[in-house]
């Protein structure tokens, strides 16, 4: 891929047991999940590390524009939020009285309304599903049926729901109307070959970065779902990806470290980055 060229992966953050989860804030510190401990840290650009909070299993992170710190809690069957003050607080952990079966990943549209991945634990059960929290505390189950969803991003202008379908080795699209709601049928946005896909991650020209746990890459697609090529980290099992400065840093857990690609390329900017 010659836009990507000898771009190699230098390590950012290491000794960092099962890194997951990571997002930077608008100063650039950045919020990693470590499953194995289940805690939540924040890592400065000088590289110190300081804990924030612990759950049971945390697994995806991302930040609300009012500087809340919203995570994933798997094993908890939750999703959490901590404001800037250090108060932890439970946003939601069942839909119409029945648990959620374990939040995966998660990002905020324009509106402030929080998607999340429900997986549960078991990856070949068809039992995953998507849901849309509102600004009001509305609830929304916007697809089931689901063979592991994991990864989640929109597209540009809310247009689209991208969700990575790890089982089936896919990604799936739905399009969204202006109340940010599927609209029209699943489609499959593309097709992927060795490696579960896990985070995914858009830069500013709409191409779509995914995650490919156990075969050690982080394959490109262009906005149509297109292959264009891989950036390989080192190790052989990418989680997930967020980007920073024109780069794009991977969560990796063989090398327990988070790397930092250097692609000269800035990511699509996400809730809290652009509301002000």
């Amino acid at each position: 891929m010659a836009l990507f060229d000898r771009i190699t992966a230098e390590p950012y953050v290491v000794d960092l047991p099962y890194p997951e989860g990571p997002t930077f804030d608008r100063d650039g510190h950045l919020y990693v999940c470590l499953r194995r401990t289940g805690s939540i840290v924040r890592i400065s650009a000088a590289g110190s590390t300081e804990h924030l909070l612990s759950c049971a299993k945390p697994n995806g992170s991302k930040l609300h524009a009012n500087g809340d710190l919203y995570v994933c809690d798997s094993i908890g069957r939750q999703v959490l939020a901590m404001n800037p003050d250090g108060v932890v607080r439970c946003v939601v952990d069942q839909f119409g009285g029945t648990p959620l079966l374990g939040p995966n990943d998660l990002v905020f549209d324009a509106a402030g309304g929080l998607f999340f991945t429900d997986p549960g634990l078991e990856l070949t059960a068809a039992v995953g599903a998507v849901y849309r929290l509102d600004v009001t505390g509305r609830l929304d189950k916007l697809v089931d049926g689901l063979l592991f969803p994991n990864g989640i991003a929109l597209t540009p202008g809310d247009q689209a729901l991208l969700v990575a379908e790890s089982s089936t080795r896919r990604i799936l699209q739905w399009d969204l109307n202006a109340a940010r709601m599927p609209m029209g049928g699943m489609k499959v946005f593309a097709e992927l070959g060795n490696g579960y896909p896990d985070g995914i991650a858009l830069d500013a020209a709409g191409r779509l970065y995914v995650a490919l746990h156990g075969a050690g890459r982080v394959a490109v697609l262009d906005a149509h779902g297109q292959w264009l090529g891989d950036l390989n980290p080192n190790g052989n099992m990418p989680t997930n990806l967020a980007f920073w400065n024109n780069a794009l840093y991977v969560t990796e857990d063989d090398s327990a470290s988070v790397q930092c690609l250097d692609i000269g390329v800035p990511g699509l900017p996400l809730y809290h980055q652009y509301r002000q």
